[in-house]
């Protein structure tokens, strides 16, 4: 994207420079919609995956977090923010494979939410826990320091 920028750059410093001739014998300077069209998509993509960079940045510190020490009311948010950045994209951008990508792990991200809250909460005994261990067939300790968000995601508890 910054090599497309760069010569876009160029391609607007050479008309830029070519107008002074041009008006010097009452030429209009040509327009050139394609250079449009190519700077704004240069633009729509790196919106979109600067956006997809973050998210995944953002994923990748909450992934090793020990499952209590989750904070699932800042998660959420944080999810909500991305969901409505990706509703603020260009029309165009939402046909783009990776936005479809994009909008759907932060869907499915926000929709388990809920349910890691649940799981966190005192009501959860341990009788509640073995059934969920049946359940996904996986002898977990849900008390351990290696049940992360990362391993209770893997669970396909959704």
């Amino acid at each position: 994207l910054q090599e497309f920028r760069g010569l876009t750059a160029d391609l607007r410093a050479q008309e830029e420079s070519m107008k002074f001739g041009l008006e010097i014998f009452d030429i209009e300077p040509m327009s050139y919609p394609e250079v449009q069209l190519v700077e704004k998509e240069i633009e729509q993509l790196t919106n979109i995956w600067e956006i997809k960079n973050q998210w995944d940045k953002q994923r990748e510190t909450w992934k090793d977090i020990r499952f209590y020490d989750l904070e699932v009311d800042v998660m959420e948010d944080e999810s909500i923010e991305y969901q409505q950045k990706c509703r603020g994209l260009d029309k165009e951008v939402k046909d783009w494979q990776v936005f479809k990508y994009l909008k759907n792990d932060v869907d499915t991200f926000k929709l388990t939410m809920p349910l890691i809250f649940a799981l966190k909460q005192d009501f959860m005994r341990e009788r509640h826990w073995k059934e969920l261990r049946f359940e996904v067939k996986d002898d977990f300790d849900e008390t351990s320091d290696e049940f992360t968000l990362e391993k209770a995601l893997a669970l396909n508890l959704l």
